[in-house]
C-alpha cells in the first residue's frame, strides 16, 4: 500500500463528469486501464518531450541552434521507445495511424517538421526565463470543513493532489506564468474551453502550495496543430544564429504574500470575480499562443473544488451511477462496458478482454514521495495539520 492517497486531475475530471467511468478507472477504485492506447498518445508525449528539452532551464543561455537538434533528438527518442513497447497501441500517430513501418517513419517526419516550424515561430515571441519544465506538482489538499487542516483518509493516510505543468516561466514584467502545450487537430480550442480549463486552474493552485513564493499570474497556452504538420511535411531551414533565451537577469520583486488570505486581498473585487480573461493572442499557420490572466480568487475556487470533490469521494454512501451526455459518452474509454451494463450484458467479460487492472507496483517509483517533500506535512497521529500558515 502506498503511504499516500494520490488524487490526479484526470480522476477529478472523471468524477465530475461521470461517476461510473471514474469508479472503473480511478487508481483508488477499480483501477482499470484500456489495453490499447488512445490514438496519437505516443506522438503527443514525444512532442511534449521535445518541447521540454527545448525549454529546459539550464539551457536557457545556449544558442538555439544548439538546443534545436537536442529537442528533436528528445522527440525521436521518445517515439522510438514507444514503438518498441508492447501492445497493439504502441507508436500511435496523430489521426489514428498505427506506428509500424512506413507509418512510424511518417510520424517521425511529421514531428520533426512540426517542432522545427514551431521553433522558427516561437523565436519571435519567446522573451521569458524558463524556470521549470515537465514538473510534477504535489500538494496537500485543505479540508473544506477545517481550512487550517489538510484532508486525510479514514485509515490515517495523507491525501495529495498530483498534477503536472509543462512549464513555469517568468516574464520580463517579473510575473510567473504556467505554460500548457496542447496538440489539437481539426481546429483551435474554443475560448470558453480555455478559460474553463479546470486542470490548468487546479495545477496552478497546487503549484502555489508547492512554492509559496510564487504568485501565478495566469496560463500561457501553446497550441500546435498536428493535422497541419501532416499536411506540411517540409520543415524550414533555420540559420545558425546567435540568438538565445537569456535576457536581463534581475531580482523578481513580485513574490507572493505569506498566506492565502493575503493573496486574495492582493487583488480588487472586480478582478477577483473573474474566472480569467484572454490578455493577448498570437497565431500563425499551425501555431497559436493564448495568454490567459487568472485571478487568485479563481485559483482558490479551483482548490476549494478539489477539496470538496475529494471529501465527497470518501463518502460511505457515494453513488457511482452514470451521467450520460452526447459530449463525453462517444469518446469515453469505458463506453463498451457501460453500454453492456445498461443492456444487461456481460460487461465484466468486456473488462477482462479489453482492459487490465493496475496494481500498486504499476505506479512509478517517483510518485512515492517521502514525508519530507514540499508542501504541508502530515502529523504522526494520522491527522493532517496545516503547519505552514498557522
Amino acid at each position: 500500500m502506498n503511504w499516500t492517497y494520490i488524487v490526479r486531475p484526470g480522476e477529478l475530471l472523471a468524477f465530475r463528469r461521470c461517476r461510473r467511468a471514474w469508479d472503473l478507472e480511478a487508481h483508488a477504485r477499480q483501477a482499470y486501464a484500456p489495453r490499447r492506447k488512445a490514438p496519437g498518445s505516443d506522438f503527443d508525449r514525444a512532442l511534449h518531450e521535445g518541447l521540454a528539452v527545448y525549454y529546459f532551464p539550464a539551457m536557457g543561455d545556449w544558442k538555439r541552434s544548439i538546443v534545436r537538434p537536442l529537442a528533436i533528438k528528445g522527440f525521436e527518442r521518445r517515439m522510438l521507445q514507444a514503438g518498441e513497447g508492447p501492445g497493439p497501441g504502441a507508436g500511435r500517430l496523430p489521426g489514428g495511424g498505427a506506428g509500424n513501418g512506413a507509418s512510424a517513419e511518417a510520424g517521425l517526419e511529421a514531428g520533426r517538421s512540426l517542432l522545427t516550424r514551431y521553433f522558427a515561430w516561437a523565436e519571435k515571441l519567446d522573451d521569458f526565463d524558463s524556470l521549470l519544465v515537465d514538473h510534477d506538482v504535489w500538494a496537500a489538499i485543505p479540508d473544506p470543513r477545517r481550512p487550517q487542516e489538510d484532508l486525510g483518509t479514514p485509515d490515517s493516510r495523507p491525501i495529495r493532489y498530483l498534477g503536472r505543468i509543462d512549464q513555469l516561466m517568468s516574464s520580463p514584467d517579473d510575473e510567473f506564468w504556467t505554460v500548457s502545450h496542447r496538440l489539437v487537430e481539426g481546429g483551435w480550442t474554443s475560448d470558453d474551453a480555455l478559460l474553463d480549463d479546470q486542470v490548468a486552474l487546479a495545477d496552478s493552485w497546487a503549484l502555489q502550495i508547492d512554492f509559496p513564493q510564487v504568485l501565478v499570474a495566469g496560463t500561457v497556452v501553446n497550441e500546435l496543430r498536428t493535422d497541419w504538420a501532416l499536411e506540411a511535411m517540409e520543415a524550414p531551414v533555420l540559420d545558425d544564429d546567435d540568438w538565445d533565451m537569456s535576457g536581463a537577469r534581475h531580482l523578481n520583486f513580485r513574490r507572493s504574500p505569506i498566506s492565502p488570505e493575503a493573496r486574495l486581498a492582493f487583488q480588487d473585487a472586480a478582478e477577483a470575480a473573474e474566472m480569467g480573461n484572454i490578455e493577448r493572442r498570437e497565431e500563425e499557420g499551425g501555431f497559436r499562443r493564448t495568454v490567459i490572466r487568472r485571478s487568485q480568487a479563481a485559483l482558490a475556487r479551483a482548490g476549494a473544488q478539489v477539496g470538496a470533490d475529494v471529501l465527497e469521494m470518501q463518502g460511505s454512501e457515494l453513488s457511482v451511477s452514470p451521467t450520460f451526455s452526447d459530449q463525453h459518452c462517444p469518446s469515453c474509454l469505458f463506453k463498451g462496458p457501460c453500454d453492456a451494463m445498461e443492456a444487461g450484458g456481460d460487461w465484466r467479460a468486456l473488462l477482462e478482454r479489453d482492459y487490465f487492472r493496475r496494481d500498486e507496483d504499476w505506479e512509478e517509483m517517483s510518485l512515492r514521495r517521502p514525508p519530507g517533500s514540499l508542501g504541508r506535512r502530515a502529523s504522526l497521529t494520522g491527522k493532517t495539520v496545516n503547519l505552514r500558515w498557522g
